[in-house]
């Protein structure tokens, strides 16, 4: 987040964007590999949109660097979701920075928890809710069940 004051996001056309790219292999050094590189164009436009639906896309951000003319795609579905160029959601499992200059800028893009991986969710906090809800859930169950019964409950809920 601290990063996306260095970003500029323009909102563009997808068309446009299509008509006027031209793919350009990236020049790696041998034993590099593009996910190694930071803030690399990862995947081109045209291969990230390959199997979407443009009736699912709801804008097209181009994001730059203030100091660099290459360019990153984001791409904001209507559910909250999005896909960025640089593959770091796919990749690790966490928001790109580019992502965070479009926030700033699009009035549909949102942040939704749902984004996230899982993986970077603490586990024992989430089998405790897990675990205060199925005892609330069991203690309903046996309440109705005595109630049921014509018994009086003598179990109280937390």
């Amino acid at each position: 987040m601290d990063q996306c004051p260095h970003y500029r996001a323009c909102r563009t056309n997808l068309e446009a964007e299509l008509q006027q790219r031209d793919i350009s292999g990236m020049n790696l050094s041998e034993g590099m590999f593009s996910e190694d590189l930071y803030d690399e164009v990862l995947i081109e436009l045209t291969e990230l949109i390959d199997r979407i639906s443009p009736n699912d896309i709801r804008e097209l951000w181009a994001v730059s660097r203030i100091d660099r003319q290459k360019h990153h795609f984001v791409i904001i579905f209507g559910n909250a979701s999005y896909l960025c160029t640089c593959l770091t959601l796919i990749n690790y499992g966490i928001i790109c920075h580019h992502f965070f200059a479009v926030l700033l800028e699009s009035e549909i893009a949102q942040f939704h928890i749902g984004i996230l991986a899982k993986r970077w969710f603490n586990d024992r906090v989430i089998q405790k809710m897990k675990r205060s809800v199925m005892n609330v859930q069991f203690r309903l169950e046996m309440v109705k069940i005595l109630v049921h019964l014509n018994m009086k409950p003598r179990l109280t809920l937390p």
